[in-house]
C-alpha cells in the first residue's frame, strides 16, 4: 500500500489512491483471498466498499474536507472477477443543496466493467 488512508476499513481492504482532483478519484484494490466469496470471486461488498470510497474521495477533493456522509448507493454488479487489481473511477457530477450526487465504475485489469455505483452523500451544515 503506498498511502495511508485517515478511514482504517479502506486500509483495510487494501485500497490504494491513483489519483483525485476537481471531484475525480482513482482508487485500486488489489485481490486477495480474503475478499472472496465462496467461489472464489471478489465479493460483491469489497466491490461496494472500493465505490463507496472512490465516490467519497472524489468529494474530498472538491470540498477539501471528509466531514459528510454517504445517505444511499446503489450498485450494479457487471461481472464477477478474480485475479489482479480492480481499478475505480469517480465523479461527482452534481449537487443540490447540501446533497452531492457522484457516480463510479469499476473495471478489472482487462478494463471489463466490473460494477457501477450510484450515491448521494449529505454534508451537514458547518457551523
Amino acid at each position: 500500500m503506498k498511502r495511508k488512508s485517515p478511514c482504517a476499513f479502506v486500509n483495510h481492504l487494501w485500497i490504494d489512491e491513483v489519483a483525485r482532483k476537481d471531484g475525480t478519484a482513482t482508487l485500486v484494490m488489489p485481490f486477495r483471498d480474503e475478499l472472496t466469496n465462496p467461489n472464489g470471486f471478489v465479493h460483491g461488498g469489497a466491490i461496494a466498499s472500493l465505490t463507496d470510497a472512490t465516490i467519497a474521495l472524489a468529494l474530498v477533493s472538491l470540498l477539501g474536507h471528509g466531514v459528510f456522509s454517504t445517505a444511499k448507493m446503489e450498485i450494479r454488479f457487471r461481472s464477477p472477477t478474480k485475479g489482479g487489481t480492480l481499478v475505480c473511477e469517480s465523479k461527482i457530477e452534481s449537487n443540490r443543496g447540501s446533497f452531492y450526487f457522484g457516480k463510479a465504475v469499476v473495471k478489472d485489469e482487462d478494463g471489463k466493467v466490473v460494477a457501477e455505483a450510484q450515491a448521494t452523500l449529505s454534508v451537514p451544515e458547518r457551523k
